[in-house]
């Protein structure tokens, strides 16, 4: 798959969008990671479909860390729901373009575009009207569900209200060893 420009995988069917920017430290890649599960999850997106997605925000957020840092500039994520997928956009402030690497066995660096090729639908990146560009990647999702109709997870009891129950548990028991028994 080809790295391109272009704007057509940045307007297809826009339904839902979220945008956040982040400043360029590397802590920050973990903090994206953590707020784009949590929107996906919001919107009904499938687990699997989730990390996936986190996936290609933190190898694309971590190229913007990596190589789009501008001092004093902020870089920045946008997730849009599109028909039947996801698009990732990352966006920094160096107009330098992405280039992909063929890195060697022993190269610890200069595959994350690889890996964002490999699992997303559609990749590329453009110039921004006002200064640096954004990369994209368009994946496909199994279809949302609504909210509502997703399962509550198991509520867990808060440590107070374990010790209220077994406490009361206790008295319980006490009391009917206390009962007179029928004979």
């Amino acid at each position: 798959m080809e790295i391109t420009g272009g704007r057509e995988a940045a307007t297809q069917g826009e339904a839902k969008e979220w945008y956040r920017q982040f400043t360029a430290r590397s802590a920050s890649v973990a903090l994206a990671r953590r707020q784009v599960g949590k929107v996906l999850e919001r919107w009904g997106y499938a687990r699997e479909d989730i990390d996936r997605v986190v996936l290609v925000t933190s190898e694309l957020a971590t190229n913007a860390l990596v190589h789009g840092r501008v001092a004093g500039r902020r870089w920045e994520v946008r997730l849009i729901r599109i028909e039947n997928g996801c698009l990732v956009e990352v966006s920094d402030a160096n107009s330098r373009m992405p280039q992909r690497k063929t890195p060697d066995e022993e190269d610890e660096y200069g595959r994350g575009l690889l890996v964002v090729a490999a699992v997303a639908d559609g990749l590329g990146h453009r110039e921004r009207r006002d200064l640096g560009k954004t990369v994209w990647a368009r994946l496909s999702q199994s279809v949302p569900e609504a909210p509502e109709r997703r399962e509550e997870p198991e509520r867990r009891e808060e440590p107070e209200e374990s010790a209220e129950r077994q406490k009361r548990e206790k008295r319980e028991k006490r009391q009917k060893r206390e009962e007179p028994g029928e004979e």
